[in-house]
C-alpha cells in the first residue's frame, strides 16, 4: 500500500524485495549467483569477474541464453578464502 505521497509503506517494500530474491532463487537456483552479486562480493566490476571465468579464474557454471554467467557459490567462496581479499 502507497503513503499519501505515493510511497511504498516499509512492510510492503520490504514484500516486494522478498519476492524479488525468490525470483531470483528461481532463476538462478540456490547455489548459482550472477555476475553482479560476484563483482559485488569482489569490489571489482562485471568485466572482470567475466575475465575470470573466461581464464578459468573462476568457473562459470552455466551461460544463460542472454549471454549471462552464472557461478556456484562454492566457487566464490574458494576464492575469496584464497585471495583474502579481492583479487586482481
Amino acid at each position: 500500500m502507497r503513503t499519501a505521497r505515493g510511497v511504498l509503506a516499509v512492510d510492503d517494500l520490504l514484500a516486494v524485495l522478498l519476492d524479488k530474491e525468490r525470483q531470483r532463487a528461481a532463476w538462478y537456483g540456490p547455489d548459482l549467483i550472477g555476475t553482479a552479486e560476484v563483482a559485488e562480493a569482489f569490489g571489482v566490476s562485471l568485466r572482470t569477474v567475466e575475465r575470470w571465468a573466461a581464464s578459468g579464474r573462476l568457473p562459470a557454471w552455466r551461460r544463460c541464453s542472454g549471454g549471462w554467467l552464472r557461478f556456484r557459490r562454492d566457487d566464490v567462496a574458494r576464492l575469496l578464502a584464497e585471495c583474502g581479499t579481492a583479487p586482481h
